[in-house]
């Protein structure tokens, strides 16, 4: 039987309760320190102490790589089948790498939010198989609907040399990457989704902040960008940015 060291014996033990002062466990430890030895020993003792009453599918061992997760994973299994009570907890307890953790919580809300966006409700439909698409297809999208956009609208030569500017200027920084300033750059800022969540006003402030003149344009923007991101879910076509975005929304 491994012996864990003081320290390790505190991280396996740490449960919060009413009048506990700390809530919540952060282990910070190096390379070959024991984490996955620790993570399942605490794991065994969490569904092996009757008096915490944990039910496993309450568990969630949530790792970056698919190796962790094997890892992890096997090491669960080894130590919990000693246990004869224990054995058929294994199959309840979701270990999984992050992105297959939030691909799993897309897939659980996606069909009811599918369905309350049917507008005819008189047939039975069932909702398109959920798959990962490029961020580069979503910028060729997007960028076609600035276009015709831009196409309908008339705008005065001042309205347009400020918004030249203030694009060229970098004013959208999140999301810039080397070639700051670039269409392509500006594209992918439009759908990333700390865009796409922000409200109106909030664009307003910011846009005001940083270039008066082109707060309306940002706000026009807005409205494309969200109404592509919901045309690609309802077709069940989600980017990274885009699972995040649904999750923070619906979840």
């Amino acid at each position: 039987m491994k012996q864990f060291t003081i320290e390790q014996n505190q991280c396996i033990h740490f449960f919060p309760n009413t009048f506990a002062k700390k809530k919540h466990l952060l282990i910070e430890a190096g390379a070959g320190a024991g984490k996955t030895a620790v993570l399942t020993e605490r794991t065994k003792w969490l569904l092996s102490n009757k008096s915490l009453n944990i039910n496993p599918s309450q568990l969630f061992i949530v790792t970056f790589s698919k190796d962790a997760a094997s890892q992890i994973q096997e090491r669960v299994e080894k130590e919990l089948s000693k246990i004869p009570q224990l054995i058929d907890a294994i199959s309840f307890i979701h270990i999984s790498t992050i992105d297959s953790f939030f691909s799993e919580l897309v897939n659980s809300i996606y069909p009811t939010w599918w369905e309350a966006k049917q507008k005819n409700k008189d047939f039975f439909a069932m909702p398109p198989r959920l798959q990962l698409i490029d961020e580069e297809v979503v910028c060729n999208d997007l960028k076609n609907a600035i276009q015709s956009y831009l196409n309908t609208n008339k705008f005065n030569e001042n309205q347009l040399t400020l918004t030249i500017d203030f694009l060229l200027s970098g004013a959208l920084k999140k999301g810039f990457g080397k070639n700051r300033g670039t269409l392509d750059s500006i594209l992918k800022t439009l759908c990333n989704d700390t865009f796409l969540a922000s409200s109106i006003e909030e664009l307003r402030i910011a846009a005001k902040k940083i270039h008066p003149s082109t707060s309306f344009l940002i706000c026009e923007f807005h409205k494309l960008a969200r109404q592509e991101y919901e045309k690609r879910i309802i077709k069940g076509e989600f980017t990274y940015s885009d699972r995040t975005l649904f999750l923070k929304e619906n979840l």
